[in-house]
């Protein structure tokens, strides 16, 4: 919860200066002249509260489930575990988080505040390091890491993959097209978080949305996968709890399934501004005692 808390932080820094790189003070008035009532600093927050929503569980697959070393020159091609960032729109988070583990080899301000950007969504593998693939594309994802998983699959040891991706992409047919795929070649070392985001944790959205997980664990349990169900992704202990069950199940003796988990989140989680308006980052930007406060507080 305190890594999670300082990812947050750096997020809202991250807009913050990123606002004020490269910018004179003509071009500012300009800006202001050509769109009055828009705050420019919400240009860069399209998906803030995306990112405020999935950061505990982003953490905690960082800092606790991934095994990887931040010093390593080659980034994860010789860990013991991949990565795939499927839903491109956490790619600010990832950044916090690479630069929160003191990663090496991380490029300079006057890099990412040029054309590709710490804070810019869906990267692809030639504008930004540590991206084994092109995210955005939704579906996709799953579809990568199963071919990671399948070459790691033969190697010694086991070597694993864990794929992020957004509940909206279960909707595609290349993710159920990759499922099958992976359960017929009984590739056993792929773990899939897949986040569900609830617009409001009230009763109405609460049945839609754990309706949606329990039909989608159905028709992924038919496919030959384990499948676990997280319905608080902001309980830490609860998170943890189901991701060792999870992963105990998976290193279990002549179990060869692959394994998800279904997390539901709150978009904006920590942010009162963006839980009320997740989809109106612009709301929080347009006065700075509320991003004043927010600081302070997280």
């Amino acid at each position: 919860s305190f890594l999670s808390s300082r990812l947050k932080l750096s997020l809202l820094n991250g807009i913050t200066e990123q606002h004020h790189v490269n910018l004179n003070e003509q071009q500012r008035q300009q800006r202001q002249q050509q769109r009055p009532r828009h705050n420019p600093r919400a240009v860069h927050a399209h998906h803030l509260s995306i990112n405020f929503g999935a950061a505990e569980v982003l953490t905690t697959i960082m800092f606790d489930v991934l095994r990887w070393n931040p010093r390593s020159e080659l980034f994860h091609v010789n860990e013991p575990d991949a990565f795939v960032l499927s839903d491109g729109r956490l790619a600010p988070l990832w950044w916090a988080g690479l630069k929160e583990a003191q990663t090496q080899h991380l490029p300079t301000k006057d890099v990412l505040y040029g054309r590709h950007s710490s804070n810019e969504a869906m990267p692809t593998s030639r504008s930004s390091p540590f991206y084994r693939i092109c995210c955005g594309s939704t579906g996709t994802g799953l579809a990568a890491a199963a071919g990671i998983a399948w070459v790691r699959h033969s190697g010694r040891g086991r070597r694993r993959c864990i794929c992020v991706l957004g509940g909206h992409e279960l909707g595609r047919g290349i993710f159920w097209e990759s499922a099958r795929m992976v359960a017929n070649h009984c590739i056993y070392n792929l773990i899939a978080f897949v986040l569900f985001h609830d617009e409001h944790f009230h009763e109405t959205t609460y049945q839609r949305c754990a309706k949606q997980m329990l039909e989608e664990q159905t028709k992924l349990q038919g496919f030959g996968w384990n499948v676990f169900i997280c319905d608080d992704g902001h309980d830490v202990e609860l998170l943890l709890s189901i991701i060792a069950m999870a992963t105990f199940k998976n290193t279990t003796k002549n179990n060869n399934a692959p394994t998800a988990i279904f997390i539901r989140v709150l978009p904006g989680s920590g942010s009162s501004s963006l839980e009320k308006h997740p989809n109106i980052p612009a709301l929080l930007f347009n006065e700075d005692e509320k991003i004043t406060v927010l600081k302070r507080r997280l």
